[in-house]
């Protein structure tokens, strides 16, 4: 008895980094230490944050004042896309980084703003988000998020907390668009990601 658990521990622990059942430890990514340069939103294109690359997405300094539209859940950046960077970018999305080859997708802040051109926020705006998880080409779930600030957060709507279903594991790449891409944008913050090689 103790010879044939013996012998299934062994076999289990031989092939445990072959299915990859090990759990890597999760990043918060806040981008907070990016510097922005002001005015310029093309300049501070997200790119490579931590493993993650982030697509058609630029940071945004949000000092959290009235005029910001939204507040960061970490102040002071947070990322924000808009059609005018997919025109060139293609979708919004996030993807692991050689050597990452997978990623986890557990959570994230939201909120959505007007478009002001700029891929800055401006006013809070109600609206919905759809996240939709790959690997390779293969759709594997989506995911729909609701926005709506009361009439008083307009002008300050503190984000929205969004948790992915545990299907959103060992993905190659996530997409995320918003219902009017022309008059919206999505500001986010807090993404909460495990990679995996």
């Amino acid at each position: 008895m103790l010879g044939s658990k013996l012998a299934t521990g062994l076999i289990l622990g031989l092939l445990h980094p072959v299915l990859g059942t090990s759990t890597p430890s999760t990043i918060d990514i806040t981008f907070d230490e990016r510097k922005v340069v002001p005015g310029v939103p093309a300049l501070n294109a997200v790119g490579n944050e931590k493993g993650v690359f982030f697509n058609s997405w630029v940071i945004n300094q949000n000092l959290n004042t009235p005029a910001s539209g939204l507040l960061t859940h970490s102040p002071f950046n947070e990322i924000v896309t808009a059609v005018e960077q997919q025109e060139f970018n293609s979708t919004a999305y996030i993807s692991p980084v050689s050597p990452y080859k997978f990623l986890d997708l557990y959570s994230f802040y939201f909120g959505i703003a007007a478009n002001t051109g700029e891929g800055v926020a401006s006013a809070a705006l109600q609206g919905r988000i759809l996240v939709a998880g790959f690997v390779g080409t293969k759709e594997v779930d989506v995911a729909t998020y609701t926005f709506t600030p009361t009439a008083t957060q307009k002008t300050a709507a503190p984000m929205i907390f969004a948790e992915l279903p545990s299907s959103f594991r060992r993905l190659t790449n996530v997409t995320f668009s918003v219902g009017f891409p022309v008059l919206q944008v999505i500001a986010a913050d807090n993404f909460v990601v495990a990679l995996y090689k």
